[in-house]
């Protein structure tokens, strides 16, 4: 794909990482910087970034190992700041394939913020999650504040089951090139003709993207609106890496 760089290779496999994921961390920095946090301040938001990616990696990992033990030559995968795409040389015409390709990674994302709830609750950090949630300003400093004690570290644990939380979420909406997208039209496959379930999945992914759009005006949410951009331009990188 055009405007990725090969990062590392794992198990044979090429990861690539897209320019975009430079912006995410030139918007950390910025955001430390602004923000007056100092090298405490930077220090959290490059290991924000480096979860976010490992949690990224991880999700595409998920698929890249899967389609290797089903058969398929993985050509490489690409990262981006929300998901990623793993380009698969050749695909049969086998919805139930699919299907399993696309299942488990978000299950990797389920499993990790599981393990990370897991975490918590042996520790006694549970409260630490609606902490987060309420208010992350008080959690987050503490985190920067105090970085190998054990209530940073519970902060980390949340971010990390939030973020992993947010990207199993997201990649079950049914839009492409979502993983939702892909197991819905795997699904309707098993159904209906592979051309019609196309149709159909797309239009269904199209609907999605409108009532985010739409939940974003009525609501005039900034979030909504990142969202909806993010699945838009997913789509259309997916679309020209293929």
């Amino acid at each position: 794909m055009n405007g990725s760089w090969r990062f590392i290779r794992l198990g044979g496999i090429g990861v690539r990482l897209h320019w975009s994921f430079s912006l995410l961390g030139a918007w950390m920095v910025l955001q430390a910087t602004l923000g007056r946090r100092g090298w405490n301040g930077l220090a959290a938001m490059t290991t924000a970034l480096i979860l976010l990616f490992a949690s990224v990696l991880l999700h595409e990992l998920g698929h890249a190992v899967t389609a290797r033990r089903l058969g398929l030559h993985v050509r490489d995968i690409i990262i981006l700041p929300v998901g990623g795409l793993v380009q698969v040389e050749v695909m049969p015409n086998r919805p139930w394939l699919d299907l399993l390709v696309a299942v488990t990674g978000p299950l990797v994302n389920l499993v990790l913020a599981l393990s990370a709830a897991g975490l918590l609750a042996v520790w006694g950090k549970l409260g630490f999650l609606v902490g987060f949630l309420t208010s992350p300003d008080t959690v987050a400093a503490a985190m920067m504040a105090t970085p190998f004690h054990r209530d940073a570290l519970s902060g980390w644990l949340v971010f990390l089951l939030v973020v992993n939380g947010v990207l199993f979420l997201f990649n079950l909406l049914p839009a492409a090139p979502m993983d939702g997208g892909r197991m819905l039209a795997a699904g309707l496959s098993l159904i209906l003709p592979a051309g019609q379930a196309v149709r159909l999945a797309r239009r269904v992914g199209q609907g999605v993207v409108a009532l985010v759009l739409l939940a974003a005006i009525f609501l005039r949410s900034f979030e909504l609106f990142v969202l909806a951009a993010l699945m838009m331009a997913t789509g259309l990188l997916a679309s020209s890496g293929q």
